[in-house]
This record gives C-alpha cells, sequence and structure tokens, in this order.
C-alpha cells in the first residue's frame, strides 16, 4: 500500500472514470469466471449470484479485497496478464504492485485503494438508504420536521399518508457523513474485511476513535468499538489520557527529583513538550484498550466519565493491571474503600481485600490495628489463602469480630516503646491477635500450623 503522503495526493476516487470502470469490470468478469468454473466453493456459490463488480462491494465488500489479491497473484495467468501489462515495457506484466498499469496508468497499489474508498461508500450508502427507507415506511414515527406542512395537514385530515421529506429523515441517520470521516484513515487492504464492522459505528463515534483506525487490526476490536455509545468512547479515551498522564508525570517527577518545588499536573499539561507526548501516548493506549483489553470497557460503559477518575487513582499503583482491576467484579470497589494505611500495607492486593473488610477496619478506634493483623496474617498465611483471609465469606465474618475485640481495650501505636502499660505495640499485638489468627484459620479450614 502506498505511503499515506502519496495516498494524500491520489484521494481522489476518480469515479467519473469510464474507462477505470469498465476495465476492473472486465478484470472482475474474467476472475469470476476462472473461480466459479472451478466447481462449487464458498466464494464460488456467492460470485454465481454477482455478475458486477459493484454487487460484491454492496453485499459482500470483504470479498473485494481477496479478490483484488487473488488477481495480482495470477496476473501471469493468460486470461489476466492483459490487465496488468507495464506501460514501461507493455509486452510484460509488471513485478512491483507501484508500477504503473496499461491503459489506464495507475498501479496495482493506487488501483487498491480506489476499491477501498469505492467500497466503504458504496455500503455506507447502501445502509444509509436502507435505514432512510424504513424510517419512511413509518412515518408515524417521524417528528413534525419531516413530515409536517400545510399538504400534510389535510392529507392526515382525510386519511392520507403523509409526504415524508427524505432530506430531512437522512439528516438524522446516526451514521450520516460516516464515509467522509473514515476515508483519511482508510489506507490498507485488510482493511476490506472490517468494513462491515466500520459501517455500525455512528459518525460521532468514529471522529472520536479517529486516529487509532488504522491500528484497530482486529474484527473482536472493531465490533467492541461500534457496541459503545459515543460517550462511552469519549470516555474510554479519557481513561487513556488519564492512564497517559499518570506514566508520564511520574516520569518527569522522577527526572525533575532534585528540582526544589515539584511542577503540579496542571503546569505539566500547559508544557508543550510533555503534552505532545501525553497526546500521543494516549492514541496508543486507546487502541491497545480496545484492542487487548476490551474486558474493561464493562465498567467504562457503565461509569463513563467516572472511569476516568478511576483510572487516575489505580495507575499510579497498578499499572498496566490497572484495566484487569477494571474489568475483575468487585475490585475497584475494593479499592476505592480500603483505607490509605492498609492501602500502604497491601499494596497491589488491595484489590483483593473486600469492602465489607474495610468497613470494620475504619469502625476501630485504631484503624492502624487492623492493618499491623493484616501484616501478621500475611506471614502467617501463605499467598493464596492470605487473600482468601481479605474477601471469603467465612473470613469476613472473622473480620466483623474485630473491632468489637479490640475497642476500648488499650491504645495502639505500632512502635512504641515497649513497657508502657497504657500503649500496646506491634509486639504486644501479636500475642493479642493470635485467637483471630486461630479463627481465621478454622474460618478458611487450615490446620494448626505445626510449632
Amino acid at each position: 500500500m502506498a505511503a499515506k503522503a502519496t495516498i494524500q495526493e491520489e484521494r481522489q476516487e476518480r469515479r467519473g472514470s469510464p474507462e477505470f470502470r469498465l476495465r476492473a469490470q472486465q478484470g472482475y468478469s474474467v476472475l469470476r469466471k476462472m473461480i466459479t468454473s472451478h466447481g462449487s466453493s464458498e466464494i464460488g456459490d456467492d460470485l454465481k449470484n454477482m455478475p458486477m463488480i459493484e454487487d460484491v462491494m454492496r453485499q459482500k465488500p470483504e470479498l473485494v479485497g481477496a479478490l483484488l489479491k487473488s488477481a495480482w497473484q495470477l496476473r501471469s495467468n493468460e486470461k489476466l496478464a492483459e490487465f496488468f501489462k507495464s506501460a514501461v515495457t507493455p509486452e510484460k506484466v509488471v513485478d512491483g504492485q507501484d508500477e504503473s498499469i496499461l491503459p489506464c496508468d495507475r498501479t496495482y497499489e493506487s488501483t487498491l485503494q480506489s476499491h477501498l474508498f469505492g467500497t466503504v461508500r458504496l455500503y455506507m450508502k447502501q445502509k444509509e438508504n436502507a435505514w432512510v427507507q424504513r424510517r419512511v415506511s413509518r412515518p408515524e414515527s417521524l417528528d413534525k420536521e419531516a413530515v409536517g406542512g400545510f399538504v400534510n395537514f389535510f392529507r392526515k385530515l382525510f386519511g392520507m399518508k403523509p409526504i415524508v421529506n427524505e432530506n430531512v429523515v437522512r439528516e438524522s441517520y446516526p451514521s450520516r457523513g460516516l464515509y467522509e470521516i473514515l476515508k483519511p484513515y482508510l489506507l490498507h487492504a485488510d482493511q476490506f474485511k472490517y468494513i462491515t464492522a466500520y459501517s455500525g459505528l455512528s459518525a460521532k463515534g468514529a471522529s472520536i476513535i479517529g486516529d487509532i483506525f488504522e491500528n484497530l487490526r482486529s474484527s473482536t476490536a472493531l465490533k467492541v468499538a461500534c457496541t459503545l455509545s459515543p460517550d462511552a468512547l469519549l470516555s474510554a479515551r479519557g481513561c487513556a489520557r488519564a492512564y497517559a498522564e499518570s506514566g508520564i508525570f511520574a516520569e518527569v517527577l522522577e527526572e525533575e527529583k532534585e528540582v526544589a518545588r515539584k511542577r503540579t499536573p496542571q503546569e505539566m499539561r500547559r508544557d508543550s513538550e510533555i503534552a505532545l507526548r501525553i497526546k500521543q501516548d494516549t492514541t496508543v493506549i486507546f487502541a491497545d484498550i480496545l484492542n487487548n483489553h476490551i474486558e474493561s470497557l464493562d465498567f467504562v460503559k457503565r461509569h463513563k466519565a467516572g472511569a476516568e477518575a478511576v483510572v487516575r487513582a489505580l495507575a499510579p499503583l497498578y499499572q498496566e493491571e490497572t484495566w484487569s482491576i477494571l474489568a475483575e467484579d468487585g475490585a475497584v470497589e475494593n479499592v476505592i474503600n480500603c483505607p490509605p494505611t492498609v492501602a500502604k500495607e497491601l499494596g497491589k492486593d488491595a484489590r483483593y481485600i473486600n469492602a465489607q473488610v474495610s468497613k470494620y477496619i475504619t469502625q476501630m478506634h485504631y484503624p492502624d490495628i487492623g492493618r499491623d493483623i493484616i501484616a501478621i496474617l500475611r506471614k502467617e498465611l501463605n499467598e493464596e489463602n492470605f487473600r482468601r483471609s481479605l474477601q471469603d465469606e467465612a473470613a469476613i465474618k472473622v473480620w466483623e469480630t474485630v473491632p468489637g475485640t479490640f475497642n476500648n481495650r488499650f491504645k495502639y501505636q505500632h512502635d512504641a516503646k515497649a513497657g508502657v502499660k497504657e500503649i500496646k505495640n506491634f509486639k504486644d499485638l501479636l500475642g493479642e491477635a493470635k485467637p483471630i489468627v486461630a479463627d481465621m484459620r478454622n474460618a478458611l479450614g487450615l490446620e494448626k500450623p505445626k510449632r
């Protein structure tokens, strides 16, 4: 495929070139005959009912790229060779896809590009027309702008069907103008197979996706994008920006750690070099979300703009795991409800602490006791059982007893000096917490440790 700059120069589709259109139809007719004459096949059976190349473009757009690829591979075949004669050496077929072909003086690359443009345009125009006709057939569902007016007043009065203003109906089509938005991003031969997915986008949604179209190289990613409302797509892009800023701001602050006063996020956003990096990284991350983290988009759809704030809170600690937390049922709630001192102790494991456990810890007069019991459990249990101690239903019932066990009994300070009667330290807590640890082991169905 030609470079983007070259494509921009060759943007004209030359729809009005009878010679090129005739030549394309002739080439298709030859190739179609070659394919259908070799017995029954899925593609051959499809082509039997599509005598015109525009039939394929409208009905099976994904086949157009495959047909062009087949034609190129078979260009030396005597039946197809005349369609690939070199403009420089007419007695030979072209070797490179960037060589001019007789008689239209087009390259295979530009022919491919023209067919990509034309196929998207025809397929989307057909979908638009079908949508308009469905709406026109139900005038009772249309607003006054489409069926109003003096004439229609009398038609309704006499029980006649109103005259519908199709132009008004067409302007309300959600994907109106979609082709024009997509056109700058139609750059690759493999995009033929995504045309039907593209057509499910609204024009507003396509504008938001914008410059990452060429990075969406899976049907799954495109289908997911098509199920998202423009607001949800905007939120997903906002999440990508929040994530990009988290990484870049941390990097900048690390580089400037010797500076007396650290720059605020607002100041960094005003820095043109940093702003450019954020923009570039946002594009890459947005594509990555749609390609590789589609499971996180359910959270984005539910919370819309609120999802961006969650990503800003999670990204500094969880980094690339941020998206799996968004996708994990209850994980975000766990992190948000986790008391700060406990979160510091747990680190990334804060995703596992049930919100109810966090609630019991905050009910304590000295929440640091809860934090330090967690530290004790982490030492006493293996990783799997430690996580269970933070979330299993039986474990939560043990945590429910903790505030009542320790509240009003003593004051607590993790690093208090030993021997001070009114204040207990961590060493004291080790003894006081033994019954809690034993209850937890019992709740989790674990044997007592051998000493």
